[in-house]
């Protein structure tokens, strides 16, 4: 047993009498990661994630976002606190209460959580707070550019 991973997920097609087939390479993984453990199986409706190049992309942005700062303004958050800046302003949610629905608190979204829709909406929050608190205009989706990944970080 590899205690490395401790989920294994895959999606598959339900029929309109209920039926379904686990995909053998699915079985194989649960097989190899959990013999011998007590596992739960979850079923939900399969929702479209954010993709991989919408979350390449805003790593990239967020990267962009602050050496614009730094040039405009001499010192910058990194990439990283720009994230959680951004997502602390645009993905807070509240917590409720399932029995009762009442709000008991917040919390931060993650971006692994958005589905595409939701995600293009946070790269557009981001472009919006780039101009309104830094005056700062971000290059488009579909531009070329060249990144100092290793600009200096004071």
């Amino acid at each position: 047993m590899n205690n490395r991973y401790t989920e294994v997920i895959s999606s598959f097609q339900v029929d309109e009498h209920g039926k379904f087939k686990i995909p053998a390479r699915f079985l194989d993984e649960v097989k190899l990661y959990f013999a011998n453990t007590n596992v739960e199986l979850i079923c939900r409706k399969k929702r479209s994630r954010r993709s991989i190049q919408q979350n390449k992309f805003l790593h990239v942005l967020f990267t962009i976002f602050s050496q614009k700062i730094r040039e405009t303004q001499g010192n910058a958050p990194t990439p990283s606190i720009l994230k959680e800046i951004c997502k602390l302003k645009f993905l807070l949610v509240d917590v409720t209460d399932e029995e009762t629905g009442e709000v008991i608190g917040q919390r931060i979204k993650g971006t692994s959580e958005l589905n595409k829709s939701e995600m293009a909406d946070f790269i557009t929050e981001i472009y919006q707070y780039a101009v309104t608190k830094y005056d700062v205009v971000l290059p488009p989706a579909n531009t070329e550019f060249e990144i100092d990944l290793y600009f200096d970080r004071k």
